[in-house]
């Protein structure tokens, strides 16, 4: 009994921490965020007809999500923020579901709110937890699996694996590449079989049967795995161009790999910077493998450095695999995607200075070298070596796709945050105050930047709302893609995405823009009034 209670008032000092973060970006507001237009309508569809409805822009697989939010749609209506608020529960769910996998791999009290923390203020992680993004729903449903393996594992229980494995069957039922998943304890039990279970061999039929119904499923019921399968095409282009041969696949691999370390990197950096109090003393093995990972980090950054590119990265200029479209945008989160600082490339309004910003990047290569060192080093229990062999396989997967976007660095290798803890020199003073250092810088970051992402979105539609009070038409307005998307793009061809729309006689945007008037002015402050902003409503 006193252990349940201790877990009680543990869970509920990690779910009091959550509800302050949200409280505090009070993300209000009936509108779409990003691309969760899209999801939207097809929960909304679904709610009204109970079929499955898509967009010809759906990619991903969406079907788990979609009954999760229709679910709340029938409760508490047709809205954005009811959508909003079914990814947030998914988020808390998230991280109580970490907390007590890392209580199965004996971290103590401490350390596993510290990790919780880790996770609730990585800024991506937060953002998306305010928005209806596949990623939020997707996480939680991989983390529900790794805590089933982990469980099935330790006991030896076929239940357990059982669970595990329709966990892994919801979460490629959000986005396909769920499927992953199953290879990190499929590669333990081949790997250490009898270590692990003497009925190794059972369960690595079960989860080879469940494989086995995804390849099914891909060949005989391909359109299942996705809402559009013309769009999901798009996602592997690449692979069908000609011109990509072994030399651009080699290059593809590499950037998504150094792109991906450096994100979770980054944006786990609670959990990266107190690992550079371990390289202090190591073994001469240790020091050359220190050595290699240094150059070949430190030769992406100079490279990306020299083509112009500094964090946060943006598409100033088309380089490598960045693309316009990462939730990290000059030193604020969420990406603005309206008339000047999308269609016309114009920065926004809050910017970071070239040394601060070379700074930032000089800081995520050594977070980066740190967190490569240790993983690559890493002995240890279960918990442990199954996080690591989830990251790295969903690592790997991303080479399939023919995009990049940092908030993929979360959906495949959230699992660092099961790893990252148990490899912390927790008795070193240092240690211990470089990460509540970062824990404190991060977590001001995230709170601050999602509160502003929603303060210039609730603005943003006020300028919209004024708009269209005035009787002018929906098709006559930029009001960024969100606007076009929900509202144009829901049913047409994919064609007229790629075409784009002419320009229009009113527009929404940042800041005054020459050959415009300026008929409407919705002021915003943000990060505890140190930033004061507009969202104006323009007419050509």
């Amino acid at each position: 009994m006193s252990r349940r209670r201790d877990t009680i008032l543990e869970l509920s000092v990690l779910t009091a921490l959550w509800c302050i973060a949200i409280a505090f970006i009070d993300p209000r507001g009936n509108f779409p965020l990003h691309d969760d237009w899209d999801f939207a309508i097809a929960t909304f569809n679904f709610a009204r007809s109970g079929h499955f409805e898509f967009t010809n822009f759906t990619a991903v697989s969406l079907r788990a999500m979609v009954l999760w939010g229709a679910a709340w749609t029938r409760l508490f209506g047709e809205s954005f923020e009811v959508l909003r608020a079914s990814t947030l529960t998914l988020s808390l769910g998230t991280l109580l579901v970490v907390n007590r996998t890392l209580a199965r791999a004996g971290a103590v009290r401490g350390v596993r709110l510290f990790a919780c923390a880790a996770l609730l203020f990585h800024p991506l992680f937060l953002w998306l937890s305010c928005t209806y993004m596949t990623d939020i729903p997707f996480v939680f449903a991989s983390a529900v699996a790794l805590y089933g393996f982990v469980r099935a594992l330790e006991s030896d229980s076929m239940p357990w694996l059982t669970a595990g494995c329709v966990a892994v069957v919801v979460s490629w039922f959000i986005r396909q590449n769920g499927v992953v998943t199953l290879a990190a304890p499929l590669a333990l039990l081949l790997v250490r079989r009898e270590q692990l279970t003497p009925r190794w061999r059972a369960f690595v039929l079960v989860i080879g049967a469940y494989l086995g119904a995804f390849a099914m499923l891909f060949v005989f019921r391909r359109e299942w795995l996705s809402g559009s399968p013309a769009m999901f095409a798009t996602h592997y282009h690449m692979w069908l161009e000609s011109s990509f041969r072994l030399p651009e696949q080699v290059a593809v691999l590499q950037h998504y790999l150094l792109f991906n370390a450096q994100n979770v990197a980054l944006f786990f950096l609670p959990l990266t910077l107190p690992l550079i109090v371990m390289i202090g003393r190591m073994r001469r093995r240790d020091g050359i493998l220190l050595g290699v990972v240094a150059l070949i980090i430190t030769w992406r950054l100079a490279d990306l450095a020299l083509a112009g590119y500094l964090l946060p990265y943006t598409t100033d200029h088309i380089y490598s695999d960045i693309l316009p479209g990462n939730l990290f945008i000059n030193f604020g989160l969420g990406v603005p995607m309206l008339y000047d600082t999308f269609s016309l490339h114009l920065p926004y309004p809050f910017t970071i200075g070239t040394v601060s910003r070379a700074l930032l990047t000089a800081a995520s290569g050594v977070a980066t070298i740190a967190m490569l060192w240790t993983l690559l080093r890493a002995r240890g229990g279960l918990v442990l070596q199954l996080a690591l062999a989830a990251a790295a396989v969903g690592t790997l997967a991303l080479f399939g796709s023919g995009y990049y976007y940092d908030r993929y660095s979360l959906d495949s290798a959230w699992m660092v945050v099961l790893a990252l803890p148990l490899l912390i020199a927790w008795q070193k003073r240092l240690a211990r105050a470089l990460a509540c250092v970062a824990l404190a810088c991060v977590a001001a970051f995230a709170l601050l930047s999602v509160q502003e992402y929603f303060r210039w979105q609730r603005a943003r539609w006020q300028v919209w709302d004024a708009f269209r009070a005035q009787g002018i038409a929906a098709e006559q307005i930029d009001g960024g893609a969100e606007a076009f998307g929900f509202y144009e793009l829901a049913h047409a061809p994919l064609a007229v995405a790629r075409r784009g729309h002419a320009a229009r006689p009113y527009a929404i945007a940042f800041r005054p823009l020459d050959g415009c008037r300026v008929v409407v002015r919705v002021p915003f402050r943000s990060f505890l009034g140190l930033r004061s902003g507009e969202m104006v409503g323009l007419a050509r």
